[in-house]
């Protein structure tokens, strides 16, 4: 999901086909198992692949999936739940806790950056988090004006 919305996020739309072919290249363990990745490739491919709305990490994504189901009702609050439980929420990740490392640390920072593409791709308005900490909202910003020139 990061690539994709780095993809986005960052106006690379053109790279969007090939991170899919990695994903599709294990389509049978990949696709049609989550319904927030699927909403999400719709978005951003036009292709439609069913899938019923389970989630596979359901504590973590469920607010975010709730955003994008499409008779969401207040989508701002939903994913500000999201950004208020996001880092709890990933403790089984690779990279949590990777701020209190002390030697070689490869602590990138953190950021939500599933939920600035959530918040690009239905247009929703992130007034209500866009100071989260953990929200990136230059990325989201920057997504948005650049859009609107293309």
């Amino acid at each position: 999901m990061w690539l994709l919305a780095l993809c986005r996020l960052l106006g690379h739309e053109e790279l969007i086909p090939t991170v899919m072919g990695w994903i599709d290249s294990n389509a049978e363990y990949n696709r049609r198992r989550d319904g927030l990745f699927e909403a999400v490739v719709e978005k951003l491919t036009g292709k439609n692949e069913p899938v019923e709305r389970v989630l596979l990490h359901p504590a973590a994504y469920r607010p975010l999936a709730k955003a994008t189901a499409p008779d969401a009702q207040d989508r701002p609050a939903l994913v500000k739940e999201f950004l208020d439980g996001w880092y709890q929420n990933m403790t089984d990740c690779y990279w949590h806790d990777t701020h209190t490392d002390q030697d070689g640390s490869s602590y990138f920072g953190y950021w939500a950056f599933e939920a600035a593409l959530v918040t690009v791709l239905w247009d929703i308005d992130d007034q209500s988090y866009r100071d989260h900490l953990v929200y990136p909202k230059e990325l989201a910003d920057w997504a948005r004006a650049h859009r609107a020139s293309a």
